[in-house]
């Protein structure tokens, strides 16, 4: 008799808490892969943890967890519910995977409470929040862009942060170059249109009346599309962006990133004559890099860095005796230019140029 009441208090236990989200609004066909079965998904359906989620061309649908969090997927994409908790009296958590295709997310009360806890993994980075909206977009050939619409995200990429501010988006390629760049309206409505786009099928959502699922209460958020919201938003906010006017000292931004070249004006058997150059700055925390030829050679400089009004110095990292320093040109500080000396045993001297197209404030 025990043994059938603590197994019936299981099998309620296991019922009640399965439900994560609900299935709010759907358009075109998707499939709910659970524990080796295929659903169909259909509007009012309940998902659970461990679900994968997996749309077709011209399909959109859009879910609603019990945190309120929002989340939009496109078509042709592949998505997955790989942990999720929000129950009273224990720590909350939402870690999502997206292996291809499009999702926007507006974050509810776990990305209030405990954003560390809030995450979207691809098979090469992890995104996690700082309280905020965003838009991740994953290829079939290894590369996505993350646009951060609201508040600011932190991109980590073979162990490497990036944090992306409101109005940027990061764009990793296959070969895993990053880029952050400002994007535009425009920008945002194309990356809307080509993911989220309509289709010649109705788009039909659930209503605060509809009684057809048991969590009713969550149905009560469903929205419509926000884009031109957000778009409306950024607007204004560009209209108020004020940049500063020559001191770099006053920036308090956090990851800005420049892109470039390097040439070696004096070389030995180390750096090649020529490649790429990366500087990732933190100027609110005046720390520095500067990467001459990533991925390969490697020379870095990123110890003692200081700064003045428009200009830096930095010593090479490792102790090899080397230093570079930097000039910050035009009012933005957008672009750098500076020389270097590394010596790992010998001695390389070179120029490098590198710019960013990010707002610095």
């Amino acid at each position: 008799m025990m043994k059938t009441i603590l197994l019936t208090i299981l099998l309620l236990s296991t019922q009640l808490f399965a439900n994560v989200a609900t299935i709010t609004a759907l358009r075109g066909q998707a499939d709910i892969q659970r524990t080796g079965n295929n659903i169909s998904a259909s509007l009012g359906a309940s998902l659970e943890e461990k679900d994968n989620i997996l749309t077709q061309d011209n399909t959109k649908l859009q879910i609603i967890f019990k945190d309120e969090t929002i989340i939009s997927i496109g078509k042709n994409s592949d998505f997955s519910i790989s942990e999720y908790l929000f129950e009273d009296n224990q720590t909350p958590i939402a870690k999502f995977s997206m292996l291809k295709g499009a999702m926007r997310t507006i974050t509810g009360h776990i990305g209030d409470i405990a954003p560390q806890k809030f995450s979207v993994t691809t098979r090469t980075a992890t995104i996690g929040i700082r309280g905020t909206n965003f838009s991740v977009v994953v290829g079939e050939d290894g590369s996505y862009q993350a646009y951060c619409t609201y508040g600011a995200i932190s991109v980590t990429i073979a162990g490497i942060e990036y944090v992306v501010q409101q109005g940027f988006f990061i764009t990793i390629a296959p070969d895993g170059k990053v880029l952050i760049s400002a994007f535009t309206p425009k920008d945002l409505k194309e990356m809307r249109d080509t993911h989220f786009g309509v289709s010649t099928q109705k788009d039909t959502r659930l209503s605060k009346s509809d009684k057809t699922n048991e969590n009713n209460e969550q149905l009560n958020v469903t929205i419509d599309d926000d884009t031109e919201v957000i778009i409306a938003e950024l607007e204004r906010n560009m209209q108020n962006i004020i940049q500063p006017t020559g001191d770099v000292t006053t920036y308090v931004m956090n990851d800005a990133f420049y892109t470039g070249d390097y040439t070696l004006t004096y070389a030995t058997a180390g750096l090649p004559a020529n490649g790429d150059a990366e500087l990732s700055i933190d100027f609110g925390a005046d720390t520095l890099q500067l990467v001459l030829d990533p991925g390969s050679t490697n020379a870095i400089f990123s110890t003692n860095p200081t700064f003045g009004t428009t200009t830096f110095n930095v010593n090479e990292t490792g102790g090899g005796g080397g230093a570079a320093t930097g000039s910050f040109g035009e009012s933005t500080g957008n672009s750098v230019t500076g020389n270097f000396t590394w010596n790992p045993g010998n001695t390389d001297i070179g120029t490098y140029n590198v710019t960013s197209s990010q707002t610095l404030y």
